[in-house]
């Protein structure tokens, strides 16, 4: 039976920085426990299950990863039940 209440959020963000080093933010783990989660078992990259870890509260997730597009987009899956996560990067000027 589909789900006709399925909730969907749509968000954005101006980061004045080339689009190249913000996707890069989001697949490294070395760049992303900076501004985000403690702890990444490795880079996003398609078909894996990654381990996010938030130490400070004691909390963890699994990640998997639907699909990657390099500079374009990134879908992962996390949580129970699985809830789709979308990244969508475009670039709007030469360093944003």
């Amino acid at each position: 039976m589909a789900d006709n209440h399925a909730v969907k959020v749509q968000t954005q963000m101006l980061i004045r920085r080339p689009v190249n080093e913000v996707f890069e933010a989001f697949v490294n783990p070395e760049v992303t426990r900076n501004f985000w989660f403690t702890q990444g078992s490795g880079k996003l990259e398609e078909g894996k299950t990654i381990l996010w870890e938030w130490e400070m509260y004691g909390v963890s997730t699994r990640v998997y990863v639907k699909q990657v597009t390099p500079l374009k987009t990134i879908s992962i899956e996390w949580d129970e039940p699985p809830t789709t996560v979308d990244f969508e990067f475009d670039a709007i000027g030469g360093d944003r």
